[in-house]
């Protein structure tokens, strides 16, 4: 969560464009690494039922 928000802070502050750059790309890694961490809770949390190929079945009902 600080990398993304080192992120906007550095996007929102500087007129420089490559420091925007690596503000983009802090943000793109710290939300990879909450997508990858909330993905690996749900994964645990999932029954064994629906693991694999019937993991979007359990959308459905």
């Amino acid at each position: 969560m600080v990398i993304v928000l080192a992120g906007l802070f550095s996007i929102g502050i500087t007129p420089f464009v490559p420091v925007a750059f690596i503000g983009v790309f802090l943000i793109g890694l710290g939300t990879t690494w909450i997508r990858v961490l909330l993905q690996s809770f749900q994964q645990m949390a999932t029954d064994l039922n629906y693991h694999g190929r019937m993991a979007s079945d359990r959308m459905i009902g």
